[in-house]
């Protein structure tokens, strides 16, 4: 169907990032009650959210903002107004598509509430590292290791809001809002 068709389906919120796995998309929104819409794209002619094949209502309060599929593991960043409240929340698909089931969630500020904004997965063996570009002004890519259960943040400042990030090679790619004269910064890494 053509754009319209499912903005005028009852998509009566905003998106902020998209991510496909098998016969489903994963819409990452504003919605207060399914912060992630589920919509079943296995027929393109009739894709349709009213209703949706699906949803995921975050715990506490926040905005799902940036989502990354990474085998069958979905990693969702979102927007918190309360610092006790986890910023990275990890869900397992492979059961059940339509009705994920929570894995674990990390804290990627342990000092505030934050928002992360843009996320990417690199492994390694099987080291899962998440990337986030996040709103926290001293470290705007976090990076976090999801090994053993435990999280280890570390990363790199920019002087503005981290907004979205992408890897590639060696390299972490980071842009940014703000009025510096240069808005994407990279980073090397290694895992």
């Amino acid at each position: 169907p053509d754009a319209d068709a499912l903005m005028n389906d009852g998509l009566d919120v905003t998106g902020y990032d998209v991510e496909l796995y098998g016969n489903y998309v994963y819409l990452a929104t504003a919605d207060p009650a399914a912060e992630i819409k589920i919509i079943d794209v296995s027929n393109p002619a009739s894709v349709r959210c009213n209703p949706c094949a699906g949803s995921i209502n975050l715990n506490g309060n926040g905005v799902s903002r940036s989502l990354f599929v990474n085998g069958s593991k979905l990693y969702v960043g979102r927007g918190v107004d309360n610092p006790s409240s986890d910023e990275l929340l990890v869900y397992e698909l492979s059961a059940t598509p339509t009705s994920p089931t929570l894995v674990t969630s990390y804290d990627s500020d342990p000092d505030g509430a934050r928002t992360v904004n843009g996320l990417v997965t690199v492994t390694d063996g099987s080291t899962v590292y998440v990337y986030a570009a996040t709103t926290w002004n001293t470290r705007e890519l976090s990076v976090i290791r999801t090994t053993g259960g435990t999280t280890q943040t570390g990363g790199g400042g920019a002087p503005d809001i981290g907004k979205t990030v992408s890897t590639f090679g060696d390299g972490a790619f980071l842009g940014t809002t703000g009025a510096d004269a240069c808005e994407v910064f990279s980073f090397g890494i290694s895992t």
